[in-house]
């Protein structure tokens, strides 16, 4: 049988965020987030690895899904070069009026003050 972690890394090889941190004090971010729609045009040997789904029941009324798109997501964009083995790190951006968890450390004070 499959181990946990092979499980969350190979049931969607594209589905990635939830390995994500954020960088310990000291350390940039190597990744940021950037919206993405795929489209009603995707291919059909692309729709496994699209890695979330709405609840298709909900009235249309509640939905701002625009007409040309099959599902909004999320995806990484690589902001400095990232090796075979390097960890994905990513700002979280916590807002800096609520207390963070004490393994927070601000990537940039300054930027996190002005959200």
């Amino acid at each position: 049988t499959q181990s946990t972690w092979e499980h969350l890394v190979f049931a969607n090889p594209l589905a990635l965020a939830h390995f994500v941190n954020h960088p310990p004090r000291g350390r940039l971010p190597n990744v940021m987030w950037a919206a993405f729609d795929f489209a009603l045009a995707t291919p059909p040997s692309f729709l496994p690895f699209i890695p979330n789904t709405y609840n298709r029941t909900l009235p249309k009324l509640l939905t701002t899904i625009p007409a040309h798109v099959l599902q909004q997501s999320m995806v990484l964009l690589a902001t400095a070069p990232i090796a075979d083995g390097d960890e994905l790190l990513c700002n979280y951006r916590y807002n800096p009026r609520v207390a963070a968890p004490a393994w927070y450390a601000p990537v940039d004070a300054d930027e996190d003050a002005r959200r």
